[in-house]
């Protein structure tokens, strides 16, 4: 594994810029891993769901396909640029049931346990190995 050496603040610009090309140039060359990690998570309807990296959105849209309408599905992201992403193209599909928190995956703002389904892809690289347990 490449550690990360880059402190949150310098990773959080390079992400507000990435997310003026990211959902178009680089989600789509990670789709297909994508959608088969989150048919092996396995989210039921009734499942509280948490995105970890939300990025610009593209897995979070699957995940509120996946649960009932009312069922509030959260999701962090370092960057409020790729939350905002996120926001505008959950809604253009025509869904309102997230919650959507700028947030440090090594310091989520939700109690334990609140969760049936944790997912995570491509951001595991931005966390220093000293942090990852």
């Amino acid at each position: 594994m490449i550690e990360a050496v880059a402190p949150s603040e310098r990773i959080r610009r390079a992400y507000n810029l990435f997310s003026y090309f990211y959902g178009s140039v680089i989600a789509p060359l990670e789709r297909r891993p994508r959608m088969e990690a989150l048919k092996r998570a396995g989210v039921q309807p009734k499942d509280k769901v948490l995105e970890v990296a939300v990025g610009p959105g593209a897995t979070l849209l699957e995940i509120v396909k996946r649960v009932e309408k009312g069922n509030v599905v959260c999701g962090v992201d370092l960057s409020p640029k790729m939350l905002e992403k996120s926001r505008r193209l959950v809604s253009a599909a025509g869904y309102s049931n997230i919650d959507l928190r700028e947030a440090d995956a090594r310091q989520l703002p939700f109690p334990d346990s609140a969760f049936d389904v944790l997912f995570n892809s491509y951001m595991l690289d931005l966390i220093s190995l000293h942090d990852l347990p």
